[in-house]
């Protein structure tokens, strides 16, 4: 069976290549959507040394299920199942977590497969027949949100979102759902971003604040703004050379204020994802801004610096 790829072999460097399935593997999935995320174009640009070069990047993707004719979409990673993080439902915490496109092939390739030891590991969530491909890839994204959100304590009145890329607009619709009397605001240096996130500006300080950019500057002022008891979620991580930063041990510790750590999702928060996409209560059309055959994608990796565009997907025929 012939494999259609994009490979990843270092900074710069990818290809598409055709090949033949290992014949050690099991084939899972034919893919039919992938989503180019803003950690993909980083990687091209930077491969981090965790990434096992080379490798097929992508973990925002679809497809139907080869045993059972399913549409499914998958959660992005395979967890040990058996430590104590796995055993408290944190396996997106676990130690030996392996991420497709990071540390095994992920999805941006037309035949999907895994060895046999990893694919009996794969956790497959069903698309709700009202969902498009390219709907579906929007799954992982807004689950990641779901899941920051879900570690709020206190319902917020007010609430700062410091980007206003993918991430920062898919936290806006969240919380127009969960929290429908919260005030927004959403803040990006780009004018262009900041026009479209089309959110009140608030004085003052805030109750909580969603990070969702890689600006230590931004970090500095939300913490300035965060008021008493108020929650950080630390949803974007920072550059390496941005790393660490100085925080006001004292502000936080007088003012009762919480930081947050939050990072990727957990499968029952894609589940809730699919049904809020389903729903129409949080609708992604509209951050979808391109559509791609896999032939486009190294050049589609290279581009930066659009502020119009918020989702590239990856769609076969």
């Amino acid at each position: 069976m012939k494999n259609k790829k994009i490979i990843l072999s270092g900074a710069g460097t990818v290809q598409l290549i055709q090949d033949s399935c290992a014949f050690s593997s099991v084939p899972l999935l034919q893919v039919a959507a992938c989503g180019i995320c803003a950690t993909d174009r980083k990687g091209f640009f930077a491969p981090p040394a965790s990434m096992k070069l080379p490798l097929v990047p992508g973990h925002e993707f679809c497809g139907i299920h080869v045993a059972t004719g399913r549409r499914v979409v998958v959660w992005p990673a395979i967890s040990c199942g058996h430590c104590s993080l796995c055993r408290r439902g944190k396996v997106n915490l676990c130690k030996e977590l392996k991420l497709f496109g990071l540390h095994c092939d992920g999805g941006y390739q037309l035949q999907f497969t895994l060895s046999h030891s990893l694919a009996e590991k794969v956790v497959l969530l069903e698309i709700p027949s009202c969902l498009s491909w390219t709907q579906a890839t929007m799954t992982e994204p807004l689950a990641c949100v779901i899941h920051s959100f879900a570690m709020v304590q206190d319902i917020p009145e007010t609430i700062c979102i410091y980007g206003a890329g993918l991430m920062g607009r898919l936290a806006a619709r969240l919380v127009h759902h969960k929290w429908p009397h919260c005030q927004i605001e959403i803040l990006d240096p780009d004018p262009i971003r900041q026009k479209l996130a089309d959110e009140m500006y608030l004085e003052g300080g805030v109750d909580c604040v969603f990070m969702a950019c890689t600006s230590e500057t931004a970090v500095s002022t939300a913490l300035k703004r965060l008021k008493p008891g108020g929650e950080m979620l630390m949803f974007s991580g920072l550059e390496r050379h941005l790393n660490p930063i100085s925080i006001d041990y004292n502000q936080i510790h007088r003012m009762e204020q919480t930081l947050r750590g939050t990072y990727g999702c957990l499968p029952e928060d894609m589940v809730q994802a699919l049904e809020l996409m389903a729903a129409g209560t949080v609708v992604v059309d509209d951050l979808i801004t391109g559509v791609i055959p896999l032939e486009r994608v190294p050049e589609s990796l290279a581009k930066i610096g659009n502020p119009y565009e918020f989702k590239t997907v990856i769609q076969f025929d």
